[in-house]
């Protein structure tokens, strides 16, 4: 999700990089966790990781409802399986391709 700066008056700066890096370490233990999976029937998956400046940055995963698959489950680190991006991929992605727009959601 893309959120207005203006939504978040005296928030810190982000940094790209940092969202990165941040990524890397959020997704991390959703590498094997065997409670890392998330159904049609809803549920959210969140962490938080804080930069040197105690900046906080949330990461999150959900299910879009509404979404139609033809598997009722995901592995959050890896959603199309051994093939596809992983989870840190996919959070630098969607860094990089967001815009400042509201309620904008990537699903």
């Amino acid at each position: 999700m893309c959120n207005n700066e203006a939504d978040y008056p005296g928030h810190a700066d982000i940094y790209g990089d940092t969202v990165i890096y941040l990524a890397d370490k959020a997704c991390n233990p959703w590498k094997s966790s065997d409670d890392a999976v998330l159904s049609a029937a809803g549920g959210q998956l969140s962490v938080t990781e804080k930069n040197a400046d105690n900046v906080q940055y949330t990461y999150s995963v959900t299910w879009s409802i509404g979404c139609i698959t033809t598997v009722s489950s995901m592995n959050v680190y890896s959603p199309l399986g051994d093939a596809g991006p992983t989870c840190p991929d996919i959070m630098h992605d969607t860094y990089k391709d967001c815009k400042s727009t509201p309620s904008l959601t990537i699903s």
